[in-house]
């Protein structure tokens, strides 16, 4: 989890995936990134890329060995910058405004298998905070689900997944994934809801296919 600074999405993170016996995380923030990434199977990035930190260099070695990412947008993150690190979204938003956005899971999706009755127990979440503006995802994305607006249904992506020859992608348009293990908890008395979204998240990502014939 490569973070521009602290934030509680990073300990909700690290929590849903240390959960997992199959999965290790490590925090690092950008100021104090080493350079090393043979160790490392998928990047979450949180915050980043933004004025402050570019994280040019880990993108540009993380392009180079064909490390899959995923990024999170939060208010740090800059919109325009995000746009030129990946090829999944179109973002004509902005950090100076936020909409609070709940999730609308997507009736198409077919990356990954998700329980519908979990499916509709997410769409009661509290919204994740997202860069105000307009998301376009890309003909070659899937979105696993979009952005509910207060009442309205929109089309603009909130979290959306893309594979090319070489790599995986995705990104998350909003932070604010703390408040969702929170309730949870509250209405279930376990994380399980949002642990197996982002560890299902996490196991399409970083698992490689297996080209052979």
């Amino acid at each position: 989890i490569l973070a521009n600074s602290p934030h509680p999405d990073i300990s909700a993170l690290r929590q849903a995936i240390d959960g997992n016996k199959n999965y290790e995380s490590k925090v690092v923030y950008v100021s104090k990134f080493d350079g090393q990434l043979a160790d490392y199977d998928l990047a979450i990035l949180h915050g980043l890329p933004n004025a402050k930190q570019s994280a040019s260099t880990f993108l540009d070695k993380a392009n180079s060995r064909n490390l899959p990412i995923w990024f999170i947008a939060s208010n740090q993150t800059d919109m325009s910058m995000l746009n030129k690190a990946q090829d999944i979204l179109e973002a004509n938003g902005t950090n100076k405004s936020t909409n609070s956005v709940q999730p609308k899971v997507s009736k198409t999706f077919s990356l990954f298998n998700y329980d519908a009755e979990d499916a509709a127990f997410l769409e009661e979440f509290p919204p994740l905070l997202a860069p105000f503006g307009e998301f376009t995802a890309a003909p070659t994305a899937q979105t696993f689900m979009n952005q509910k607006i207060g009442s309205v249904e929109t089309n603009y992506p909130l979290l959306l997944f893309q594979q090319s020859s070489n790599n995986k992608s995705a990104v998350l348009c909003g932070e604010g994934i703390w408040r969702w293990r929170m309730y949870n908890h509250m209405k279930k008395e376990n994380y399980a809801v949002v642990d197996e979204l982002i560890s299902k998240t996490i196991q399409y990502l970083a698992v490689k296919n297996d080209k052979r014939q």
